[in-house]
């Protein structure tokens, strides 16, 4: 297997910028030095500084909106309040008078009871939702399911019904025919019907359908009073909804800066008590060692069949034959090889110096 460079892993210290070498002691010291603690104080400082810059933007362009809102609300108050001419408001409220008589009428002929007890049996048609289901349905107003959906148009028409039963003689039933020319009565405030006449009382036809306009004029004028108020005090209108405003942004504000705080503490918290466990063991404590599996390289190499190695088997050596040879005579040739091998030592003839004095 071929041989591979590996480097060493590395850390990115996004506080200082740099890379450093990615074990315990390495890190444990660059983050102790001087350096590192400075950049980690200048970057909470700017954190801080940007917290409070991107707020301050944040409160200019709420105060914006809000004086846009103001003027925006004003301005529909007056035009609400200002209205139409004369001539087109008294033609449009004979024509919601009119109308308020027609729907009064057509909810009391359009309404039978639903069981019998005196009379022929009268088919009951089914009930509608919306203006034609509201007996004391106006021109002009929201319908029903507008107003469950807010508590003040329910007040109001709590009040209506309440106002047409003190007008008259206290009791929520009115008298009515059916389609067959059958009287009958029917509670406005319930909506239930009854062939037989309550015990506490009922109103005719025409003094509901009176009762009806009246309490509709009143509510009518109490629309237009309430109105005439918020157009005499729109400036306070808005200078109250503006001063609700500005206590939310002070009130969002002052969370983010204590949440804000609560960061900056709890990691000083946290420093000092690291630090306190350092002074104790400056060797750090025992941790447990990982041993970690490793994972097999990858080096892409292509996939190739491996070879199919087969041992090589050594010869079998074959076993030595020893034979003995017989001569009969000796050969010529090997008697004058022999005779020449023996030759005479030569002497060799010594010429050395020989000593003169015969100490």
């Amino acid at each position: 297997m071929a041989d591979y460079w590996k480097s060493n892993e590395r850390k990115y210290c996004d506080f200082c910028k740099c890379w450093i070498a990615d074990n315990k002691s390495s890190v444990q010291f660059h983050e102790n030095g001087k350096r590192h603690q400075l950049n980690v104080q200048k970057r909470i400082t700017e954190i801080s500084r940007n917290s409070y810059k991107a707020q301050q933007e944040q409160n200019k362009v709420d105060a914006d909106l809000k004086k846009m809102n103001d003027a925006a609300l004003k301005a529909y108050i007056q035009d609400i309040s200002a209205g139409a001419d004369i001539s087109s408001r008294e033609l449009y409220e004979k024509q919601q008078l009119e109308a308020a008589a027609e729907a009064a009428a057509y909810a009391v002929e359009n309404t039978v009871p639903s069981t019998s007890s005196i009379g022929p049996v009268a088919s009951k048609p089914p009930r509608k939702k919306g203006r034609e289901a509201d007996p004391l349905y106006m021109p002009g107003l929201d319908s029903d399911d507008e107003a469950e959906s807010s508590k003040g148009k329910a007040a109001a028409k709590k009040r209506r019904i309440e106002d047409v039963a003190k007008a008259g003689n206290g009791s929520m039933w009115v008298e009515a025919e059916s389609d067959e020319g059958y009287p009958y009565f029917w509670n406005v405030k319930t909506g239930e019907s009854a062939w037989e006449a309550p015990k506490e009382g009922f109103m005719k036809k025409a003094e509901y359908e009176k009762l009806s306009k009246i309490a509709w004029q009143k509510q009518r004028e109490t629309a237009e009073a309430t109105s005439k108020y918020e157009l005499d005090n729109a400036d306070e209108i808005a200078a109250r909804l503006r001063r609700e405003n500005m206590a939310q942004i002070f009130k969002h504000n002052r969370k983010v800066k204590e949440d804000f705080e609560k960061m900056v503490d709890h990691k000083r918290e946290a420093k000092n008590e690291l630090e306190h466990e350092r002074s104790k063991n400056p060797y750090g404590t025992w941790e447990a060692v990982e041993i970690k599996d490793e994972k097999p390289i990858d080096l892409e190499l292509p996939n190739a069949p491996a070879p199919l190695y087969v041992p090589n088997i050594a010869p079998e050596n074959p076993e030595p034959k020893f034979k003995e040879k017989l001569l009969d005579h000796i050969p010529t040739e090997a008697k004058a090889t022999v005779s020449d091998t023996f030759t005479k030592k030569r002497k060799v003839q010594r010429n050395a110096r020989q000593r003169l004095d015969n100490d």
